[in-house]
């Protein structure tokens, strides 16, 4: 009787061991549930947090590698090529390099093909997108003194007036197209304030372009005193048809400026035999010279 009496209050270790281990399974259960949400929304956090990054950070800097290829060697026998008797000339094609050259290398006077480089500065230091036509420069009593000097002496000169304005694009075609002297001045002081500022930023840009026998002394060619060498007029006219303006403005048979009206181009050969530019210059010390573009190849001779 005792037994039967004291056997209700025993306990039963399997029944404590079942009744606990039976908790957490309910709550492992539980976790599972709410976990994986969780763990799909950090997934989906850290996801953005990258993506975020790699939207946001800089772009990194290309790397440049010099061109294995320094030279090209094509087959056959070398062109043969009706070099002027007299003077010098160089030629060089684009891809290719030096066709040769003929006639001194010393420098030379190189008359009105001076105004490609001062041409090349202004669009240097101002730059003309496509169809853009620049701010407008007002004709300075400085212009206009050098137009009645230059009109006066038989130079290459475009008419102005005071109170008149061109656009850079104008006075550009003014200097390129029908060559004027004055012009160059216009430009010159609006760009550095002074001539002479200007001729020390145009023998600067020579240097930079490695013409290391190019001189200038004046912003138009009038003096003899500027000088260069066929073989740098070649470098100096692939550097300015580089400029898309400049191109532009060379290849133009014509030009309509507001006061001058209707001039045309001293090249008379443009257009023929595929030359598209670039600048002629004559005087009684350079002679005739001649930077001409037809199709991608630069000429020049004297």
């Amino acid at each position: 009787m005792l037994n039967r009496r004291s056997s209700p209050t025993r306990r039963d270790p399997s029944h404590v061991r079942h009744r606990h281990s039976g908790a957490p399974a309910r709550s492992v259960g539980r976790a599972r549930r709410w976990l994986i949400p969780v763990c799909l929304a950090l997934l989906v956090a850290l996801l953005a947090v990258v993506a975020g990054l790699q939207w946001t950070r800089p772009i990194p800097l290309p790397i440049f590698r010099p061109a294995v290829t320094t030279s090209v060697h094509l087959p056959g026998k070398s062109p043969s090529l009706p070099w002027p008797t007299t003077g010098s000339a160089a030629l060089t094609m684009e891809g290719v390099g030096s066709l040769g050259q003929v006639g001194s290398t010393r420098p030379v006077p190189i008359a009105s093909i001076t105004k490609v480089m001062t041409a090349y500065v202004v669009l240097q230091d101002h730059p003309l997108g496509p169809g853009a036509a620049g701010p407008a420069i007002p004709v300075t009593a400085d212009t206009i003194a050098a137009y009645q000097t230059g009109l006066a002496s038989q130079q290459s000169v475009v008419k102005v007036a005071a109170g008149e304005s061109l656009t850079e694009i104008e006075a550009l075609e003014g200097l390129l197209i029908p060559s004027g002297n004055d012009i160059a001045t216009l430009l010159a002081e609006w760009d550095a304030g002074s001539t002479t500022a200007f001729v020390a930023k145009m023998n600067s840009t020579a240097e930079s372009l490695g013409l290391t026998s190019t001189h200038f002394a004046d912003v138009s060619g009038l003096d003899p005193g500027s000088t260069s060498t066929a073989a740098d007029l070649v470098r100096l006219g692939q550097a300015a048809m580089g400029e898309p303006a400049f191109s532009q403005i060379a290849s133009m048979g014509e030009v309509t400026l507001p006061v001058a009206g209707l001039l045309y181009n001293f090249d008379y050969d443009l257009g023929h035999d595929g030359i598209v530019g670039i600048k002629t210059g004559t005087d009684a010390a350079a002679g005739g010279c001649f930077l001409l573009g037809p199709s991608r190849w630069s000429i020049p001779k004297r």
